[in-house]
């Protein structure tokens, strides 16, 4: 019997790595944020392409970008998830049972995890990235849940529900032993897409101070390797500046804009049903914040 016109069904786990890609605009990003080895992600874009029959991405300077067809695959992709989704919901009660899938910005991972979310873990899968990544993934409903970072003159989507939220006070933060020399640009430490990236430009072009970007990258822990080294200064939330940095109040920096922490779940999301929010909802908005 002829099978040449055997109709084909795609798995929703190579559609969703294809999203991913998409998202990331990196396979080795999209593979980390899945758990999965960058070849085995490879090996699903490979079958996608042969299934679609060409190229959905294409190599740039930038990253990984969607082609033409990639653009049409994308588009369909990400209804068929969604439509996915919307049916799981359709067990009602027992939903509740299902992965959370939570967005952290990434300078609050640390300090969470440290919480008492850690105990309710096995109910989630969680996601670190910018604030502006995270705002992202909720609207595309993507993720079910974030904490997130805004600038004070900002709110957050309508699309999204707000369970609590609370003014954060950004902090200048340096080792003990940096030393700016006489007439030098402020070496800075930044991580591309945190809100408080913005706030400390935005405080530096405000006051017409000069400054260069000493290190820049998505990696938290890389941005305080810079800072504790003496190599460069960033800014922080006063609320989590770790022991090791210190609050800098030199004569040179200029006063920086407060932001707004939220915690934000899709519609669909019960909060009072999920420990992890309850969690958060205590440990960032109810304790009190540090001093």
């Amino acid at each position: 019997m002829h099978r040449q016109h055997e109709r084909v069904n795609i798995p929703p786990e190579i559609l969703r790595a294809a999203v991913k890609i998409a998202e990331t605009e990196s396979i080795t990003k999209a593979a980390h944020l899945l758990g999965l080895s960058q070849p085995a992600i490879s090996a699903q874009l490979k079958r996608i392409e042969a299934i679609v029959g060409g190229r959905i991405f294409q190599r740039t300077g930038s990253g990984s970008i969607p082609t033409e067809l990639g653009k049409l695959v994308l588009t369909h992709a990400r209804k068929i998830l969604e439509g996915n989704e919307q049916l799981l919901r359709l067990r009602g009660s027992a939903d509740n049972r299902r992965t959370i899938r939570l967005g952290i910005s990434t300078q609050y991972v640390e300090t969470a995890l440290l919480g008492r979310m850690r105990r309710n873990l096995p109910d989630a899968t969680v996601h670190a990235g910018p604030s502006t990544e995270i705002t992202k993934e909720l609207l595309d409903r993507h993720l079910d849940a974030g904490l997130l970072l805004v600038s004070s003159d900002l709110m957050v989507s309508p699309a999204m529900r707000v369970i609590n939220q609370r003014h954060e006070e950004l902090t200048w933060v340096r080792s003990h032993k940096f030393v700016l020399s006489p007439g030098s640009p402020i070496p800075l430490a930044i991580g591309t897409g945190q809100t408080t990236d913005d706030a400390m430009i935005r405080a530096l072009q405000k006051a017409g101070l000069a400054y260069r970007v000493a290190l820049t990258g998505h990696d938290h822990h890389a941005t305080m390797i810079a800072v504790e080294s003496g190599y460069a200064l960033t800014v922080l939330p006063k609320s989590i500046v770790p022991p090791s940095l210190v609050c800098a109040r030199d004569y040179y920096l200029p006063p920086l804009e407060s932001a707004k922490l939220f915690l934000c779940a899709t519609e669909e999301m019960d909060a009072q049903d999920c420990p992890i929010l309850g969690d958060l909802n205590q440990q960032f908005f109810e304790a009190p914040a540090p001093n």
